[in-house]
């Protein structure tokens, strides 16, 4: 279904944050360093594409095609997850949910020899998280509370485990870091395929690495197999 004005045009809204919409705000990308993800990109295209061209042929004539397979399958899935986490949003926060903060209390403008008193900073908001029944011992209390910090560049109460990142400009929900090689931040909606990256890169360089050096110890041993 296509999305409704309202929700699509959320992006839009999102001004001073340090981050490029395409798409009606589907594909996005940091302004920090656009380059980043380009120079991964061919790094992880040019080497795999080397492989493929010069190792396969030799590698699936002599031991087997099941590594070339392996490998393809591997390099397939971590281009493909590289680019759903650098392109896709990472969780952002819309900008001016709460444009007005709880204040603190002003302090007294009484102050002795003419100082100027501390200015008023907003306050933090409590969230009651309810203590789940495991057994244990109710005099430990039922109830806990989590503070919720006002972003004063967003203007939005700050839920927990939410981070406003200084590269993106943005507060990104359970934000983890901000990855340099991506150029993207990692958080709530793209952590499991940025974690899927790593784990079929790491994945797709040790099949390489392995098919590689069998295959170049089985040619010294019996070189008139290849």
């Amino acid at each position: 279904p296509k999305p409704s004005s309202a929700a699509s045009d959320v992006y839009k809204r999102q001004s001073p944050s340090n981050t490029l919409y395409f798409w009606n705000g589907r594909l996005l990308i940091s302004k920090d360093a656009p380059w980043a993800i380009g120079i991964t990109g061919t790094l992880l295209i040019a080497g795999p594409a080397c492989w493929i061209a010069f190792e396969a042929p030799y590698l699936s004539q002599g031991v087997s095609v099941a590594p070339v397979v392996l490998f393809a399958y591997f390099w397939i899935n971590s281009v493909a997850s590289m680019l759903k986490t650098a392109l896709t949003d990472p969780g952002i926060l819309p900008r001016e949910l709460d444009p007005e903060p709880d204040w603190q209390e002003p302090p007294s403008p009484h102050m002795p020899f003419d100082i100027e008193g501390p200015m008023s900073r907003p306050k933090d908001r409590s969230i009651a998280l309810e203590r789940v029944d495991d057994g244990g011992d109710p005099s430990l209390g039922t109830i806990a509370s989590i503070p919720s910090v006002w972003c004063e560049t967003c203007h939005v109460y700050r839920p927990p485990r939410c981070s406003h990142c200084r590269s993106c400009n943005n507060c990104v929900d359970t934000l983890d870091h901000h990855c340099i090689f991506l150029n993207a931040c990692i958080g709530r909606r793209n952590y499991t395929t940025f974690y899927a990256f790593l784990c079929h890169t790491m994945a797709m360089l040790l099949v390489g690495i392995v098919a590689v050096s069998y295959t170049h110890l089985r040619a010294h041993e019996t070189p008139e197999h290849l």
